[in-house]
């Protein structure tokens, strides 16, 4: 992924990784996915409910890279927060890895309308 710079990626593996040394495996690879510049999601599927005859529980990555519009390169966490309308004065803390943080948020802007409507609506 470093050399190549797809895209898209999609990874898999076995579910019980996601409990493997305490889940340190999973926050290795999503901090490492992180700082390439890819946004990454995960989720889990029993190849049972696909026909398979057997059960066996995988889990998937997922991977989005934010491209910068200009340069050869993924977007910085900076640069993805700006596209979703975080001020630059906002930090973003907290045990989830910040790029994913980024991705999954509800920009700041949406959140406002959201909450004025439910002010003007109990008022």
């Amino acid at each position: 992924m470093r050399d190549i710079r797809p895209g898209h990626v999609v990874v898999e593996n076995v579910a019980g990784m996601q409990t493997m040394v305490g889940g340190e495996v999973i926050r290795r690879i999503v901090e490492g996915c992180e700082r390439l510049g890819y946004a990454i999601s995960s989720f889990e599927l029993n190849a049972a409910d696909f026909g398979v005859p057997q059960l066996r529980r995988r889990i998937f990555f997922r991977k989005k890279m934010l491209i910068h519009p200009s340069q050869n390169r993924g977007l910085s966490v900076r640069e993805a927060a700006r596209l979703q309308a975080f001020p630059d004065r906002y930090d973003i803390l907290g045990p989830m890895g910040a790029q994913q943080q980024v991705s999954d948020a509800v920009p700041p802007l949406l959140a406002r309308e959201v909450a004025m409507v439910l002010a003007r609506r109990i008022a």
